[in-house]
């Protein structure tokens, strides 16, 4: 049997993966002696991916060095440690595969600018141990065959990959940085590319939109990338941004209620924070619903989602000057985001003012709750593309008929808002 065998502990770190694979096995079980010659032969409980085979080549090259003599006796010796005993605390030591610097976790994680959930989220994706594609092979789970990006099916799908250096991840940062007009060149391990993205200098304020960024951008591609593998969609680039755009400007609203720019204006560009200032703003007076002037109709529409998105409702009411209901409408819709359905109650209650009233009945007076829908109708080249046909088409409208389209608080909305609601089902 074989004789004294040192065994270096910076070989295990090194091929970690392979010996996850028998924890339980000793030398004597991975080899034999032929003609006084120690043969290694090592079973694996798996059979290899084509891209471990180099890690396992590497891994045979280093033990054909090493030799066991069968003329001394057997005996273990701890070398972890400078008096040769073993202690769990010393292999802990030796066997650490932690190489990241020093974090705060509190000040970078536990900062409270995103929901709970969201920032657990964020420290197993420091811990590297959400259930990419990698890491469960890594498990022993052999159903995966397709380790490939979701995303982008150009490398095997690690953490790091997936979130930082998958080239539609890469954009979405990039496309964040560049509202401050940066360049992004950060490494890809996701502790260090967190410290470098929270090291820029111009954005360290305590109060800064760049701290909530990181958070929203892991997160929308991690749903993302869920719904491409479980649901069978499809990438949106554009949809994906916009919704990074609008987690980030709904969680800074949430955690600051009182700065002076509303999430609909961060929405279409996340660098307005730095251009405005902090201020505490007097409660808004209550407005009540008006009647139309005498020619006039009003219509009062308002779009709802779900908190996920995947189904949504729209609703819209008719009024005459004397405040008589005369028409209404409550119709569900497919998923998406809340703008899309603000801007489908829009499209949806001029095709019925016309095919119920007709031109004859008066000019239209349509309120919506949505100041970021009325921005983009009066000016298309404000919205993302993915809007563009829809906006431009209730624009046309809006423009050929003489339409008077304006913003209403939501107070002043409630009978719209409540047939949005009801048309969710």
């Amino acid at each position: 049997m074989p004789r004294r065998m040192t065994i270096q502990l910076d070989l295990i770190r090194q091929f970690i993966r392979f010996f996850r694979s028998n924890k339980v096995g000793v030398i004597i079980d991975f080899g034999h002696i032929e003609i006084g010659v120690w043969a290694w032969n090592i079973p694996l409980r798996r059979s290899l991916f084509d891209w471990e085979l180099e890690f396992w080549n590497s891994f045979l090259s280093l033990l054909h060095d090493c030799r066991s003599s069968n003329v001394d006796h057997d005996w273990v010796s701890w070398v972890g440690s400078g008096d040769g005993k073993f202690s769990t605390k010393a292999i802990v030591g030796k066997l650490n595969l932690n190489t990241q610097p020093s974090v705060d976790w509190k000040a970078l994680v536990w900062r409270g600018v995103a929901p709970p959930k969201v920032e657990v989220f964020l420290w197993l994706v420091f811990q590297q141990r959400i259930p990419v594609r990698v890491e469960l092979a890594s498990r022993g789970l052999t159903a995966i065959t397709d380790l490939s990006c979701p995303l982008c099916g150009l490398a095997p799908e690690s953490v790091s990959y997936l979130l930082f250096s998958c080239k539609v991840a890469w954009l979405v940062w990039s496309k964040c940085a560049a509202y401050w007009g940066l360049s992004l060149a950060f490494p890809g391990e996701p502790v260090s590319f967190l410290l470098a993205w929270l090291g820029v200098s111009d954005f360290r304020a305590k109060d800064s939109l760049w701290y909530f960024i990181p958070f929203a951008v892991t997160w929308i591609i991690w749903l993302s990338r869920n719904d491409i593998i479980f649901g069978n969609s499809r990438l949106d680039d554009v949809h994906l941004f916009f919704l990074v755009r609008f987690r980030v400007a709904s969680w800074f609203k949430s955690k600051l209620p009182n700065f002076e720019c509303s999430a609909n204006f961060l929405i279409s560009d996340l660098s307005l924070v730095d251009n405005l200032h902090m201020c505490k703003l007097k409660p808004p007076k209550t407005i009540s619903w008006e009647p139309p002037p005498l020619g006039f109709l009003k219509l009062n529409v308002d779009g709802a989602m779900v908190s996920d998105g995947s189904k949504g409702g729209i609703g819209g009411i008719f009024h005459n000057s004397k405040g008589v209901r005369l028409a209404s409408f409550s119709i569900p819709i497919g998923p998406g985001p809340a703008i899309l359905a603000e801007l489908e109650a829009i499209s949806h209650g001029l095709e019925c003012f016309y095919s119920l009233f007709g031109p004859d009945s008066g000019r239209l007076i349509v309120e919506c709750d949505s100041s970021l829908a009325i921005d983009w109708i009066h000016n298309p080249t404000l919205c993302p593309s993915a809007f563009s046909s829809l906006v431009r088409k209730c624009k046309n409208c809006i423009e050929s008929n003489f339409v008077v389209l304006r913003h209403i608080s939501r107070v002043a909305n409630l009978e719209a808002d409540c047939l949005a609601k009801e048309g969710i089902g």
